[in-house]
C-alpha cells in the first residue's frame, strides 16, 4: 500500500482486509434471510441454489431465497476480489476462481427480470468480477462467459420487446413498473453480462437501459417516482457499476442528469445525529441490512463532483459498508472536498430538522411523498425523532410480505403516527405538496397539508400537521383538523424497539441508554395502560390514545425534556401556544 495513500482510503481497505479471514477459514455461507426470520448455511462452493424447502407459511415463491442469497454470495466475493486485487493473496484468488466457476454453472439465476434482484446480482458479481480483476484464470474467464451467453440467450426476446415497447411509452403505469428498482436492477445486469462478452445486442441493450436510467434519475429527483432512500440508492449502486465501461456518449448523458447528482447526495441530509447510517425509517428503509444507498454514492465519488457525498461518507463506520463500497474508495486515488449538508431541507418524500450532526443534536424528518412506487407507504404526515444514532419516536420502517399480524402492524391503520379519524388513517398517497419548510431565529417549522389522504369516509374536510424543532430539547406537532361531524381520533406513537417506558403525571416516557424523551398530549392525559405492545411488533412499544373532539380541533403533542413539556401553555382559543422560555408559536 502506498505510503501517501489518503487516511481515507486507507481506511476502507484496512476495513476490508479486516474480513478475509473469516471469508478464507469459512466452508459454508450463512445467509440471512431476515424479513422471513431465517438462516440458512449453505455448503461451499454453491453450486446449485434451487428453490429451498424450509417451511415459511404462505410462502411459495422463490424471490426471497434468491435475492437474499445473492447479497450474501456477492459480499463473499467483492471481499476476497478485492483482497487478491490490493494484496495479492493467492488463497483469495482460488477462493473467487472456484466460487465463480460454481456460480456459472447454474442454470437458473432467480425468478426472471420482474423479480430482477438475484438476477441483476448474480450477472453483476460475474461482470465486475472479470472486469475488475485481471488475475483470473482463463478457466473463470470461459466459463463466466458461457454464463453470461447462457442469460442472454434466454432473456433476448424479452428485452428487444421492452425495447420496443419503451419507444412509445407514455407515463403511467407500465413505466412506473418499467423504472421499478427491482426491475432496472434485473435489466441493468444484463447490459452488464452483455458487456462483457459482446454480445451481438448489447449497444441496443446499453442504450436502452441508458435511457432507462435517465428517466430514473429524473423522476427520483423529484416525489413522482421515488422508492425512498434506501430503494432509490440501490438503484444508484447499480448504476454507479452500469457507468463504468459504458459507451462514452452515453456515460456523458447519464451523468449530466442533474437527479442522478441530487439522489447520490440525499443520504447525507437524512441520519440521525450520532449516526448518519441510520436513515429516517419512513417507508421502506433498512440502512443497516440494505446498506446500497452508501455503495452507490462510494461509487459515484470518482466520477462526479459529490462535496455532500464526500463529507457524508467520511463521518460513516467503515464496519456497516458492504464489500464492493469499500472496494471503490481503497481503488481511489484521492477522495474530494467535502462540504456540510445544510441542517434543514425537504427531499423527495421526506422533509428533516435537525439542531446539528452529533450524538446530543436533535433532528425530525417528516414524511411528505405523492409517489405511487411501491417501497413507499400510505405514512404522509408521519413523523420520526432522532437522537444518539437512533430514533426514539419510531416507524416500523419496513413492511412484512407475508399475511400476518406483522403486515398489518407494518401497513395497517396503527403502523404509522398521523391522527387516525373514525378508524381511518391517512393512508392515501395525496398529500398536497409542496411541504412548508421553514427556518427562523425561533427554530425550524414543517407544515404538511394531508386532508386528501383520508378517504372520504372519514369525514376529514381538511388536516394540516404542523412539527417545530423548537431547540434540542423541545419538539411540537400541532394538527389542526376540521371535519364534518364530531370524531373520535387516535393515535399510535412508535418508540425505539430497544427503548424503555413509563409514564407519570398525565405524560410519557421513552428512555434508552439514560437519554429521556418525554412525551406530553395538551389534550390528553396519558396513562400506563395507553402503553402497549401491538400485534406483530418486533419488539417496539407503542403509546396509543383516543380522543373525543369536536368538528374543529387543534391536537398539540410535545417531546422533549420534562421541564420543556411542562412548560407549555396554550391559550383558550386553542390557536396560539406559549412556550416556557416565553416564545408564541402560532397553530394557525
Amino acid at each position: 500500500m502506498p505510503d501517501a495513500i489518503e487516511p481515507f482510503v486507507a481506511a476502507a481497505r484496512a476495513e476490508l482486509l479486516s474480513r478475509v479471514a473469516a471469508q478464507v477459514a469459512a466452508e459454508r455461507l450463512t445467509v440471512d434471510y431476515y424479513r422471513i426470520r431465517r438462516r440458512i448455511s449453505w455448503p461451499l462452493p454453491i453450486e446449485d441454489a434451487g428453490m429451498l424447502a424450509f417451511p415459511v407459511r404462505q410462502l411459495t415463491a422463490s424471490y426471497p431465497w434468491d435475492t437474499w442469497m445473492s447479497w450474501a454470495l456477492e459480499e463473499r466475493l467483492m471481499t476476497l476480489g478485492w483482497a487478491g486485487e490490493w494484496e495479492g493473496e493467492e488463497r483469495c484468488r482460488e477462493l473467487v476462481g472456484r466460487d465463480l466457476i460454481a456460480l456459472a454453472g447454474w442454470r437458473r439465476y432467480g425468478p426472471g427480470v420482474l423479480n430482477g434482484l438475484p438476477l441483476g446480482h448474480f450477472m453483476r458479481t460475474m461482470a465486475r468480477a472479470l472486469h475488475q480483476w485481471a488475475w483470473l484464470p482463463a478457466s473463470v474467464d470461459a466459463n463466466v462467459r458461457n454464463a453470461c451467453s447462457f442469460v442472454l440467450d434466454s432473456y433476448r426476446t424479452y428485452l428487444r420487446e421492452e425495447r420496443q415497447g419503451w419507444e412509445n411509452l407514455a407515463e403511467g403505469e407500465r413505466e412506473r413498473t418499467a423504472i421499478s428498482n427491482i426491475v432496472l436492477i434485473g435489466k441493468i445486469g444484463l447490459a452488464l453480462a452483455g458487456r462483457l462478452i459482446a454480445d451481438r445486442d448489447r449497444d441496443a441493450t446499453d442504450a436502452y437501459v441508458a435511457e432507462l436510467i435517465r428517466t430514473t434519475m429524473r423522476h427520483r429527483s423529484t416525489d413522482s417516482r421515488s422508492e425512498g432512500i434506501c430503494y432509490d440508492g440501490y438503484v444508484l449502486d447499480f448504476v454507479a457499476d452500469w457507468l463504468d465501461g459504458a459507451p462514452d456518449a452515453l456515460q456523458a448523458e447519464v451523468l449530466a442528469e442533474p437527479g442522478l447528482r441530487e439522489v447520490a447526495e440525499r443520504a447525507a441530509c437524512m441520519g440521525a445525529p450520532g449516526d448518519l447510517m441510520i436513515v429516517p425509517p419512513l417507508g421502506d428503509v433498512e440502512p443497516l441490512e440494505m446498506p446500497f444507498h452508501v455503495s452507490g454514492s462510494a461509487k459515484l465519488l470518482g466520477r462526479l463532483e459529490l462535496p455532500r457525498a464526500a463529507w457524508y461518507l467520511r463521518r460513516l463506520a467503515l464496519t456497516g459498508w458492504r464489500a464492493d463500497a469499500l472496494g471503490a474508495i481503497g481503488s481511489l486515488a484521492s477522495v474530494p472536498a467535502a462540504e456540510e449538508p445544510p441542517l434543514v431541507v425537504q427531499l423527495p418524500s421526506v422533509g428533516l430538522m435537525r439542531t446539528g450532526w452529533e450524538a446530543g443534536d436533535l433532528a425530525v424528518a417528516m414524511s411528505a411523498h405523492d409517489s405511487r412506487q411501491g417501497h413507499l407507504q400510505g405514512d404522509n404526515g408521519s413523523i420520526v425523532i432522532g437522537k444518539r444514532g437512533r430514533w426514539l419516536i419510531d416507524d416500523p420502517g419496513y413492511q412484512q410480505y407475508l399475511e400476518t399480524a406483522e403486515r398489518t402492524f407494518t401497513l395497517g391503520t396503527r403502523a404509522h403516527n398521523h391522527p387516525v379519524v373514525h378508524g381511518h388513517a391517512a393512508a392515501l398517497r395525496e398529500a398536497r405538496l409542496p411541504m412548508v419548510l421553514e427556518r427562523d431565529a425561533d427554530g425550524a417549522r414543517q407544515m404538511l397539508d394531508i386532508s386528501a389522504c383520508y378517504p372520504d369516509e372519514a369525514g376529514v374536510e381538511r388536516a394540516v400537521r404542523s412539527v417545530w424543532l423548537a431547540s434540542d430539547r423541545l419538539v411540537i406537532v400541532a394538527d389542526r383538523l376540521r371535519l364534518r361531524s364530531d370524531a373520535i381520533v387516535s393515535y399510535a406513537w412508535h418508540g425505539h424497539a430497544e427503548a424503555g417506558w413509563w409514564a407519570e403525571d398525565g405524560r410519557a416516557l421513552i428512555e434508552m441508554d439514560g437519554d429521556l424523551l418525554w412525551i406530553r398530549c395538551l389534550q390528553q392525559t396519558l396513562t400506563q395502560a395507553d402503553i402497549n405492545r401491538l400485534p406483530g411488533s418486533r419488539g417496539q412499544l407503542t403509546l396509543c390514545t383516543t380522543l373525543h373532539v369536536d368538528v374543529d380541533a387543534t391536537i398539540v403533542w410535545a417531546f422533549g425534556s420534562r421541564t420543556a413539556v411542562d412548560g407549555l401553555m396554550l391559550k383558550p382559543d386553542g390557536l396560539m401556544l406559549r412556550l416556557g422560555d416565553g416564545r408564541r408559536l402560532a397553530l394557525s
